[in-house]
Order: C-alpha cells, then structure tokens, then sequence
C-alpha cells in the first residue's frame, strides 16, 4: 500500500483518483476497445510501481483524497446518481473527443485518474470479488487442483 500511496505524495494537486485493476491487461482491453491511442506511453519501467491512465471513473477498490472526493460528487453527481455512470461517462466522452492530444502527461493535468501497477503483478487484476465473476467455491477449487482454501482469507 505504501507504493500506492507514495504517488498521491508525488502528484499533490493531480492524482485524484487510484483504483486496483479487476481485470487482467486493462491497457490491452481499452485498445481493443477505443483504439491504440487509448495506450499512453507510460513513463515508468515495469520493474517499478508505475500509473496506467483510467479512460472512465469506476467504483470500484479505489484510494482517493476524501475533501477531493467529496467536492466531485456535490459538482459532478445529482442526487440518485451514480458517479460511473454520470461523471464516468462525461470523462470518457471526453477523453475521446480529444484522443488526438490525450496521452499520459494530459491525463495526469486534466482528469488525475488512474490505476496503480504493482510490479510483483504487472497489468493482472489486483482485486476480484469474493462471489464476483472470479470466485471459485471449495469444490471447484478442488476440481482444479487448487488448494481448497483461499490463501489470505478468512476459513469458517
């Protein structure tokens, strides 16, 4: 966590927003999705904790300044809404319309939202839930081959 953290120490007033990925090779997905400008080129080596930009707000596992947090939602959120998909959708909206000048310094200054990259786990998914798309009960981890009970988790 202290690698995480240590970026909002480095970008004060910019990072607004580190999420933990829940898919594997976010970048690759985004290209296959918006096209090759949607993969800046990113400005640390993969032996070190690096950013990888975040075209669109997720609710998801996320640290974030909680005053910044808080100013968003009453400007950007109404009522009943969802940040996602209010807020989300405006910012990836507008990250398209300006692909042309977007890259990984624009993002950091316009937006200061992105996903925190682990060198011991690459682009891999940090997070998964529990009984989400990635869960696997004790007799399927069985079947697998897997040891029966989740490492780092509590057992009944």
């Amino acid at each position: 966590m202290a690698g995480a953290l240590a970026f909002f120490a480095a970008h004060p007033e910019k990072l607004r927003y580190l999420g933990f990925s829940t898919v594997n090779d976010y970048p690759e997905k985004m290209v296959s999705k918006y096209g090759k400008w949607a993969r800046p080129a990113n400005p640390t080596a993969d032996s070190e904790p690096g950013l990888v930009p975040l075209i669109m707000w997720y609710d998801s596992m996320h640290i974030c300044r909680a005053n910044q947090y808080a100013d968003l939602i009453e400007k950007e959120v109404r009522p009943g809404e969802f940040i996602e998909s209010s807020y989300g959708i405006r910012v990836l909206e507008d990250i398209k319309s300006k692909r042309d000048e977007w890259n990984y310094e624009y993002h950091m200054d316009n937006f200061g939202f992105f996903l925190y990259r682990d060198p011991k786990i690459g682009l891999g998914a940090m997070v998964r839930h529990i009984n989400g798309r990635g869960y696997h009960s004790r007799e399927d981890r069985i079947k697998l081959g897997w040891p029966a009970e989740r490492q780092g988790m509590w057992v009944d």
